[in-house]
């Protein structure tokens, strides 16, 4: 009888077909195409709790000398975050309240942009199978927010860092009043712009302000659909480098973010504390070692 895992791990490699396209060199400039498909579901891949489920691309580029061109999804330890986004600070405890006796910042958190954030054109958040740029690529939807700009709103009427603000993802915002009736955000900003990506299933908007909620939006559209190819093209600078260009890539699959299991189990930790868990915490800072990444598919290329 195969363990439950084997045959998770089994499921989830016949999922995709992944392949690099024809990269080549133009120029001073390297294109590197990636394609993925679900070809092995008959719905969007992930499912289940796809707002949590992370499947991305980790893309290692070398030049001649074996020096690195390019890398991005790559992971320090297992049990790192991926790294289109820093976590500053997570509020795991409850002791701020506001006047109605609500905690405020509860399972909020100071985001910051980190090295592999996505630069994609179009964005991938709007729809679309062919995209060009650089960054991360994670299947992994999102849960979003109604928000209205503190900051300053641009010609294109993006809310853009104020006075003081743009240290955190969402400094510039504040929360808009949500209409349960009828789905509507209202904000002072329109369409997808008065929607936030925050990062955990309930949440304030960041680790000091908002008090905790469910999302107002799901944001579903980074997940793969099934039989449909999706390319992205990275171009990089090969300005400098030797060639030949050696490219490796792989598809990689893990069921939780550790950022999540992280502040689960400080939330946990001090409702024991407070004698809250006659039980003890319900979730556990080792489940982070049952959390490891699954390679689902490798391949590559060599660029003359």
């Amino acid at each position: 009888m195969a363990f439950p895992w084997a045959r998770r791990e089994l499921l989830l490699r016949r999922t995709f077909r992944f392949e690099l396209g024809d990269a080549r060199r133009a120029g001073a400039t390297l294109e590197v195409p990636v394609v993925l498909e679900n070809v092995g579901a008959g719905h969007r891949v992930p499912a289940g709790f796809s707002q949590e489920r992370e499947t991305w691309v980790e893309l290692r580029v070398t030049d001649g000398r074996g020096a690195v061109v390019y890398e991005v999804g790559a992971l320090e330890r297992p049990d790192a975050d991926l790294g289109d986004k820093r976590f500053l600070r997570v509020t795991a405890v409850d002791a701020l309240l506001d006047g109605a006796g609500r905690p405020l910042g509860l399972f909020g958190a100071d985001v910051l942009d980190g090295p592999d954030v996505p630069s994609w054109s179009p964005d991938p958040r709007l729809g679309g199978t062919h995209f060009v740029g650089r960054g991360l690529v994670n299947l992994q939807n999102g849960f979003q927010r109604c928000v209205r700009c503190i900051g300053e709103i641009d010609s294109a009427g993006r809310c853009q860092p104020g006075l003081g603000q743009g240290r955190t993802r969402a400094d510039r915002f504040a929360d808009g009043a949500y209409d349960l009736d009828t789905g509507t955000c209202q904000s002072n900003l329109d369409g997808d712009a008065s929607l936030f990506e925050t990062y955990l299933p309930v949440g304030a908007l960041d680790a000091d302000r908002g008090i905790v909620k469910a999302p107002d939006a799901i944001l579903d559209t980074r997940s793969a659909p099934p039989g449909v190819p999706l390319t992205y093209v990275y171009e990089l600078s090969t300005a400098g480098r030797t060639p030949p260009f050696h490219v490796r890539a792989r598809l990689l699959f893990r069921p939780f973010p550790p950022y999540l299991l992280r502040t689960f189990a400080a939330y946990e930790r001090e409702q024991a504390r407070a004698r809250r868990r006659p039980s003890g915490p319900q979730v556990l800072d080792s489940m982070l070692d049952r959390d490891e990444p699954v390679e689902l598919a490798s391949t590559e290329v060599t660029v003359p």
